[in-house]
């Protein structure tokens, strides 16, 4: 590891001010960035220039001394115990892939020694943001922490990981597999994992345990519950294609959380756009768009809204979705790209819950140019922070 001076980006995301520092959520402080060959994390962000401090890169020399890898393919973030975590993924060939832990604190690099290899093509990946508690089972400890991985795989299958925190070089796992015969035996090209409920007894088939959303290419919309125990046990997956806008229409984005009121409850966003197979001369009823859905533990659900964009009339592509808990209830950001254009249309929404009412507001609305690819959007009090492929900038909100 080291800290060079030559800025990379080929795609990155904002590193949730949750993880690694304390304070109020506008405390945005660090952003990573990653190339086929190496990962740079940010720090001090610059409020009125949009810069920020290289702090740490790691590059396929450190990668290799653990593991042969030829490229960098995806990286995630996460936290453990307040420290800020990235997930990185590597290909070690065609299609075989190897995983690494790098605590950004300490700038310690970690392999994740999987039970099976990681073999074929990867659609869609994502961490756990938290960790969650187990009890008993296979691991070592009868009470640990534990973080989740899931692979969405172009054969339609699931690789699920529980993976241990290191200890020495390697970092253990358990591992198990969501066959594509359980889907629809199309590419997973979404999917997001939810943490378990905070401060809730564990109990077998507990609506307060994590849940796996995925969507893939034909559009179906599945939730299973990942139960909290030292190996990974997965239920039969819920159905939720009858609560998005297009039946058959590729899921390309997809985002949860839990509401924390109601511990029971999950939001969920999911985006279906033109990037998978649509073309600019599709019909407009296709238009991208943002189901947000809310269910609950005993699988009952309703979709509450679509979103789509505003300020664009070209079939649109979604670049960036973002959807967290804020003191009224929570907030949604999308960044729209037309895709005969490089026209961008970002829209953020505050939904309040008020006596079981759901209200949505647009208070962001804004067009730019030559940004290039947006990766992810982050909404603050009376602005927003983006990271683009070209620029790392802040705007004001614009309330409607």
């Amino acid at each position: 590891m080291n800290s060079g001076t030559e800025v990379i980006r080929n795609a990155g995301g904002f590193i949730d001010p949750a993880v690694g520092t304390e304070g109020a959520r506008d405390d945005l402080q660090m952003y990573y960035c990653f190339t086929d060959d190496t990962v740079q994390v940010f720090s001090k962000i610059e409020d009125h220039l949009g810069q920020a401090t290289l702090a740490v890169q790691v590059n396929l020399t450190d990668l290799g001394r653990l593991a042969p890898v030829q490229r960098v393919e995806r990286v995630m973030s996460c936290e453990y115990e307040q420290k800020p975590v990235l997930v990185i993924v590597a290909a070690s060939s065609e299609q075989l892939h190897v995983v690494f832990w790098f605590d950004i604190r300490s700038e310690s690099l970690n392999l994740v020694a999987l039970e099976e290899p990681l073999a074929g093509q990867i659609c869609a990946f994502h961490v756990m943001h938290s960790p969650m508690i187990v009890f008993a089972g296979e691991l070592k400890k009868d009470q640990a922490l534990r973080h989740i991985l899931a692979f969405g795989m172009h054969d339609g299958s699931i690789r699920i990981v529980m993976i241990e925190y290191p200890i020495g070089d390697r970092i253990q796992t358990t591992s198990t597999l969501v066959s594509a015969s359980e889907l629809d035996g199309s590419p997973v090209t979404a999917l997001t994992l939810i943490p378990p409920a905070k401060n809730k007894p564990w109990r077998a088939h507990s609506s307060y345990d994590p849940r796996l959303v995925v969507g893939t290419i034909k559009g179906l919309l599945v939730h299973l519950t990942v139960h909290r125990s030292g190996s990974i046990t997965v239920n039969t997956p819920h159905r939720l294609r009858a609560n998005i806008a297009y039946n058959s229409h590729p899921i390309t984005h997809i985002t949860g959380l839990r509401d924390p009121k109601r511990q029971s409850k999950c939001v969920i966003a999911v985006g279906q756009d033109s990037s998978l197979g649509s073309t600019a001369n599709d019909s407009v009823k296709n238009q991208a768009c943002v189901n947000v859905i809310e269910y609950y533990g005993n699988n009952q659900r309703k979709c509450i809204f679509v979103l789509r964009p505003i300020a664009l009339q070209d079939i649109c592509e979604i670049m960036s979705l973002r959807l967290m808990p804020n003191s009224t209830g929570y907030s949604i950001t999308i960044g729209f790209r037309s895709i005969n254009a490089d026209s961008l249309n970002m829209v953020s929404y505050n939904i309040f819950k008020e006596e079981h009412t759901v209200i949505a507001r647009l208070n962001l609305d804004t067009k730019e140019e030559e940004l290039g690819w947006l990766w992810d959007v982050y909404p603050l009090e009376n602005k927003y922070l983006a990271l683009a492929e070209n620029s790392l900038f802040r705007k004001r909100t614009k309330i409607v």
